[in-house]
């Protein structure tokens, strides 16, 4: 949950104030103290109920922290109230110096990105920055767009990315270190602060999955030793333990009676070559007085001629495990042997991925690639402790074989392949170690995953380490959405099974071999979330006959990694006498749509199922049901959204004020007449209409003349009206009784006269965060009114549109979409101000010929079809499998 702090000098030290939903959930009570957590400072204090939004404490709570700017995470462990995650980032004084001048680090600026996009606090220090005594820090934090110095607590979790400090400073750094990691409260992305090449050799030779992608390599006691691995292998390489980027490195090739040299002087290549006695003499002058290495050398594939390796900068995520974040290739200049010496232009290794393939026959796939790099991690982690990023360097020889180079403790850091350094939207590559902070910090459910099976008999086995999690197997109780039993648990063979009574099957038929989530919390047995999609029964009829939507086929595929219990079902599926649901999903075993009975859900995904006239009572019944079972989430809190009351509320809010087009309600010609001061050109809406249907443009030539349009089944129909009277009579004969807005229309942006607007995906992230999956452009016909998909208008990727047909820039597009996202995010955040949180709306808006942005309407159950027609498969995988990730944030898996 994530909550504003404000100070207030009128309450009570000892008294705050927490949102009542929120009082409510943790179960607080108005007699009980608490303590009252913000990073390692612990205040106390009572806490009451409140109508406010905030999190309202006393000035005088936290004395020397200023708070009103943040708005933070809240979690309550044991007696003690949290807010945070407060994250502390160690750096060198070289950057610290940096934040009292105008220059700010990319690292500095695209992790302060990530952390206010995640709600954390995160704050800047080095070694002259702390209070010992006081247990406070003088940091720099990120606020209203400039970074200022202020007192904030040690933090949760250490971010330790200082490295290169000055000699006299070691010491200092070593105490700090030392007495951080010695505060058992103090978390730490990465457990050492150096991976050494020789250590990490030494430690990871007798790993059977690394052992073999392993250079053989010696430490450097003399020059003897170099003679007796050049004559082995012809080509190595010597470097120092642990010196970067290419410094301290020599790579030494034997040719014939000579010796090909090469090594980075004043950061230019060096290749020298030399005879015994001058090797001799340049080895033992590069090694002087540093603990040195030889290593095999490796004959690398090479790309434009020129030898790569690849930088693999792997990631814990928000579910600590490891994540592949890019891959980009060092390339070494024509001829050389080391890598690092390069153009500066970064390569993506996907992108030259095909190319290699035309050369080379056995190059590794890249998913063969992020199994290693995920083997090389958890080796590390065996050998030498706890770690959450790791850059490796990893290189592939000619005949395709992997071979780790080295890993990296403290990895170069850059938002990915194709993006600038500074971006305004946090790339993965930062926000995975703030989603992983979130995840250390706060408390959490062990979770697993599990096949359900049927066993004889009345009780129920599960593996053994989560039989572990009972507190009482012999009495466990089973939950699965609205449906739970008690039983006997005992311990079976299986890593990944768990076997329920048949009487549960007998019940519910469709839980039978379905793959799922499990969850053990005070000696409940969660399995889940059941999410139950709300749809038409034309489409379950669809279903039945194996001809499914895209929809469908999209969100059962993005179920194989949310693994919840997913059905569709309709207005005639719902049996409330028996508590159960009949259910359409697809049978993995057989590749076929069934149908059979499962259990009311924990969450309720409604996608407007009983839209027909005839439906509408029955659909809302089932809603009013669902909403009295106790327990049961939504994603969203409404499935429709009425056009002229969503402009009401929305016109309440300043925020959304600039962004609104004029607009009334029909309640006669003189609605019209009125709106007609304003603008030659009106739009009239059903309040209740979607796809573009229940819409009319009407055009005004003169104080008589109107030309009136709208599209039917994909047809333009436009007619020249006369007079006030006739225009009444048409607009009665096409809305019949429905209820009307009136709206000035946008001057919006064309392009071959044809009129522009965009349709976004704004979604809720599997940790509840914001993420503007999409926002394609919609081209209309030629004269058409309505830009709708289902109207057969055109649709473009942003990017590609507007870079082909208006021409602009990279530099101009990625302007225009970090306007449109802060727009995009306005609205959002307006529309929960007043109907509560949503997991995903669709946002209709348009540019108009002056740049301005304009909200057109919003959509509660948006259908996706502009982003499938003109999106990537990466973008349609995340926009169906948000939602079943948010429904799992939801129910608590």
């Amino acid at each position: 949950m994530i909550i504003k702090i404000k100070k207030e000098t009128y309450v009570n030290k000892h008294i705050c104030y927490l949102p009542i939903a929120i009082y409510e959930q943790f179960e607080l009570q108005p007699t009980t103290m608490y303590n009252i957590v913000f990073g390692q400072t612990m205040e106390r204090a009572y806490i009451h109920p409140t109508h406010a939004d905030t999190f309202i404490i006393s000035d005088s709570l936290f004395p020397f922290f200023q708070l009103d700017d943040y708005e933070l995470h809240i979690w309550k462990k044991e007696n003690s109230i949290c807010v945070g995650p407060v994250i502390g980032v160690f750096l060198n004084t070289a950057y610290i110096a940096d934040f009292s001048t105008d220059y700010v680090e990319p690292f500095v600026y695209n992790h302060t990105v990530a952390s206010e996009q995640a709600r954390c606090l995160s704050y800047f220090f080095s070694i002259f920055d702390i209070d010992w005594d006081a247990k406070m820090i003088h940091g720099y934090v990120y606020v209203n767009g400039q970074f200022e110095r202020r007192w904030v607590p040690f933090p949760h979790v250490m971010y330790d990315r200082g490295a290169s400090f000055q000699s006299e400073q070691k010491s200092l750094v070593q105490h700090i270190r030392t007495t951080m990691r010695n505060n058992a409260n103090i978390k730490f992305i990465n457990e050492l602060n150096y991976l050494g090449k020789w250590e990490l050799y030494e430690r990871l030779r007798d790993i059977p999955t690394v052992r073999h992608h392993l250079p053989e390599t010696m430490k450097y006691k003399s020059f003897e030793d170099v003679l007796t691995m050049i004559n082995q292998h012809n080509y190595v390489f010597v470097k120092s333990f642990y010196g970067s980027r290419a410094r301290e490195v020599m790579s030494i090739m034997k040719r014939e009676n000579v010796f090909e040299v090469m090594f980075i002087k004043n950061d230019n290549l060096m290749v020298e070559q030399m005879n015994v006695e001058q090797l001799k003499q340049h080895v033992e002058s590069f090694t002087k007085h540093k603990p040195f290495l030889i290593q095999q050398g490796i004959l690398l594939m090479t790309f434009q001629r020129r030898p790569f390796d690849i930088r693999i900068l792997m990631l814990k995520n928000g579910e600590g495990r490891w994540e592949p974040i890019y891959d980009l290739i060092n390339l070494a200049e024509e001829h050389s042997s080391i890598t690092t010496v390069c153009d500066n232009r970064q390569y993506d290794f996907k992108a030259i991925y095909s190319s290699l393939c035309e050369t080379y026959r056995t190059v590794p796939s890249i998913a063969h690639l992020h199994t290693f790099a995920k083997h090389v991690c958890e080796a590390i982690e065996k050998k030498f402790g706890h770690f959450a990023e790791i850059g490796l360097d990893v290189g592939i020889d000619k005949s395709g074989h992997i071979w780790l180079i080295e890993a990296n403790s403290k990895p170069e850091k850059y938002p990915g392949p194709d993006l600038p350094l500074y971006v305004k939207q946090p790339s993965r590559s930062f926000m995975a170690t703030i989603d992983y902070a979130t995840y250390i910090t706060m408390p959490h459910t062990q979770q697993w995953s599990a096949t359900l099976k049927q066993r004889n008999g009345h009780h129920i086995t599960i593996p053994k380490h989560m039989h572990a999690q009972l507190t009482n197997p012999e009495h466990a109780h089973v939950q699965i959405g609205a449906f739970s039993f008690t039983g006997q648990c005992k311990t079976n063979d299986f890593t990944d099974i768990i076997e329920l009574p048949a009487h549960v099957f007998e019940q519910f038929d469709g839980l039978l071999d379905i793959e799922t989530n499990v969850k053990i919390k005070e000696n409940t047995i969660y399995l889940g979330p059941v999410v139950a999609m709300f749809i038409s029964n034309g489409q379950i009829r669809k279903l039945k006959r194996q001809l499914p939507k895209f929809r469908q086929v999209e969100y059962t595929h993005a179920n194989k990694k949310a693994k919840t219990i997913l059905y569709f079902f309709s207005v005639h599926d719902v049996n409330f006498i028996h508590q159960k649901i009949y259910g359409t999903f697809f049978n993995e075993q057989d590749a076929t749509w069934k149908q059979r009975s499962f259990p009311l859900p924990d969450v309720l995904y409604d996608r407007g199922g009983g839209v027909l006239q005839k439906q509408m009572v029955q659909s809302d019944y089932i809603r009013q049901q669902l909403q009295t079972i106790n327990g049961i989430k939504k994603i969203n809190p409404q499935h429709y959204f009425d056009k002229w009351e969503t402009h009401k509320k929305l016109q309440k809010i300043v925020d959304m004020q600039p962004y609104l087009p004029k607009a009334m309600r029909y309640k006669g010609i003189e609605t019209v007449q009125h709106m007609f001061d304003l603008s030659d050109t009106l739009y009239l809406k059903d309040c209740h209409g979607s796809n573009g249907r229940g819409v009319v443009r009407v055009v005004k030539q003169d104080e008589q003349h109107f030309i009136y349009s709208y599209v039917k089944e994909r047809q333009l129909y436009e007619t020249n009206i006369v007079g006030w009277k006739e225009l009444h009579e048409a607009i009665v004969a096409f809305f019949q009784h429905k209820k009307i807005i009136v709206q000035q229309a946008i001057d919006v942006i064309t392009w071959n006269d044809r009129n522009i607007d965009l349709r976004a995906t704004v979604q809720r992230t599997p940790t509840g965060q914001l993420d503007i999956t999409s926002y394609p452009v919609r081209v209309g016909g030629h004269r058409s009114p309505i830009t709708s998909s289902q109207t057969g208008s055109e649709i473009y990727r942003f990017e590609y549109f507007f870079k082909t047909y208006f021409h602009y820039t990279d530099e101009q597009i990625e302007t225009w979409k970090q306007t449109i996202d802060q727009f995009l995010l306005t609205c959002y955040r307006s529309i929960e101000r007043v109907y509560g949180t949503f997991g995903e709306i669709g946002i209709d808006f348009a540019i108009d010929k002056q740049g301005k942005l304009w909200f057109i309407e919003c959509n509660a159950k948006p259908g996706f079809d502009c982003m499938y027609k003109s999106y990537d498969r990466e973008t349609i995988e995340r926009t169906f499998f948000n939602p079943l990730a948010y429904a799992k944030h939801l129910a608590g898996f």
